[in-house]
């Protein structure tokens, strides 16, 4: 006789079965296969439990088990893909330096990931001497990069500028961007600013 007393892939509930046609039949082989059945876990109606997300073992579902293009915005965490920060200053500030000093407000501090970085800044700039120059950077807070000059007309006439920066492959952790500038003569005003870090993680 070969019969089997606890299936070994059920446990919750188990239930016997005969293996050989001389085993010995019993009425509960029927009664436990029905009670485990009732509780068995299928994909499909009508066939037992449907699958719940607790049945399913982390881990178990990899990127060829997902089809392409069916992942939506919706199912994605806040920050997942990408993450920002941004300030905006109204109030003037000013520079008579001929060496690069950082703007005023102008700074973000951001913990990355290792993604790229796209820094962004707007400003509008003018000069108290005719035909100065103004110069911005854009500064990780080890060197200054992604320069942009303008050529003001005096006080009276304020010159918008735009930089941008990317930065392909920050280390994880935090880092701090900033505006930095300087003139080659006279008072230089910035009054209208913003400085915005976005991070693309994938």
């Amino acid at each position: 006789m070969a019969r089997i007393e606890s299936d070994p892939n059920y446990t919750t509930p188990t239930f016997s079965r005969a293996t050989a046609a001389t085993d010995p039949f019993k009425k509960e082989d029927i009664q436990a296969l029905a009670a485990a059945m009732s509780t068995h876990i299928h994909d499909g109606a009508g066939k037992g439990l449907a699958i719940v997300a607790a049945s399913i073992p982390n881990g178990s579902i990899t990127t060829a088990k997902i089809a392409d293009g069916t992942i939506v915005t919706a199912d994605l965490a806040a920050n997942a893909v990408s993450q920002w920060m941004a300030t905006t200053i109204a109030t003037v500030t000013t520079t008579t330096s001929a060496s690069y000093v950082d703007v005023a407000g102008m700074q973000l501090t951001l913990t990355t990931t290792g993604g790229s970085v796209l820094v962004l800044f707007v400003a509008q700039v003018s000069n108290s001497s005719a035909a100065a120059g103004i110069t911005v950077g854009l500064n990780d807070g080890v060197s200054d990069g992604w320069d942009i000059g303008v050529t003001v007309a005096g006080i009276s006439y304020a010159v918008p500028m735009v930089t941008f920066g990317w930065y392909g492959a920050p280390s994880a952790g935090a880092h701090t961007w900033g505006a930095r500038w300087k003139t080659n003569m006279g008072t230089a005003s910035m009054a209208q600013r913003t400085l915005m870090v976005l991070e693309l993680k994938r």
